[in-house]
């Protein structure tokens, strides 16, 4: 059944703004458009969304990875095999965890102050893995801040 932005946005918790953004990067099919201001998405988007924000929130995975899984999973690719895949690309642990950090954890497991960790961002010796992430530092970032 198709359908309205506004009824996938309600049911998948994601801003039509979000939704509009996948779309023009490949990540959710084009909506089938009916006049300039009607637009219906196939109800398959549901999951698509789904599967992107969990590899967003749970993998940390950016958008570009993403949307190679997605391409790979269109052409008939196994999921756990791809996740598999990317997690021994991007290092992850034995099975499949993750350690990231607050700011505040961060500071502390690093030994590090405030103003240090300000001037390595500055410099872009140390980048966190996701800005918008409350856990936006890695086990990598922590290695290096202690170096």
């Amino acid at each position: 059944m198709p359908l309205k932005i506004s009824e996938l946005e309600k049911i998948t918790g994601v801003p039509q703004s979000t939704i509009r953004y996948y779309v023009k990067e490949g990540l959710l099919p084009k909506p089938e458009k009916i006049n300039k201001s009607m637009a219906y998405y196939d109800e398959s988007c549901i999951d698509r969304i789904a599967l992107v924000r969990n590899l967003q929130e749970n993998k940390y995975y950016p958008l570009s990875v993403i949307k190679n899984i997605l391409k790979s999973i269109d052409k008939g690719a196994n999921l756990n095999g791809l996740l598999t895949l990317e997690d021994a690309i991007f290092g992850s642990k034995l099975g499949g965890a993750h350690t990231f950090f607050s700011r505040e954890e961060f500071l502390k497991a690093a030994e590090i102050d405030s103003n240090l960790l300000n001037t390595m961002e500055e410099m872009g010796l140390l980048i966190p893995f996701n800005r918008g992430s409350k856990r936006p530092y890695n086990e990598e970032d922590l290695t290096f801040a202690r170096l």
